[in-house]
């Protein structure tokens, strides 16, 4: 698995990347659920970033919304702390990179949610 420093964006950006994901399958993941991070190299010339979990999931007429401000997700109940606003946050950051961040889900069998990330030119 190739560090995240080996992408071609800032190692804190990706990593906030990969905590939001993060964040949010725990907090929708129930005790004992599952969850799964996945990084690879595509060889391509991209690195391959997967979170997947076994949570609540999202209905189908939210995933189009979800990566917007106006979310009507913003308004559940929480269990962390926080302004729900995660995904928005690496939504950006992956676009000034080229990138894209992309969900599946189902209400009542989890989420996947998949971005890609260029490599780094050698040194």
């Amino acid at each position: 698995m190739p560090p995240l420093s080996a992408v071609g964006i800032s190692g804190l950006q990706a990593e906030e990347d990969v905590n939001n994901l993060m964040d949010n399958a725990l907090r929708h993941t129930p005790e004992g659920g599952r969850i799964e991070l996945a990084i690879a190299h595509e060889g391509s010339g991209k690195v391959v970033v997967r979170v997947e979990d076994d949570g609540t999931g999202i209905t189908s007429e939210h995933l189009p919304s979800l990566f917007e401000r106006d979310s009507p997700l913003r308004g559940l109940p929480r269990k962390h702390s926080g302004a729900g606003l995660g995904l928005l946050i690496s939504k950006r950051i992956l676009e000034l990179h080229g990138s894209t961040i992309e969900a599946f889900s189902a209400r009542g069998r989890g989420a996947v949610f998949t971005f890609s990330l260029p490599t780094a030119a050698p040194a």
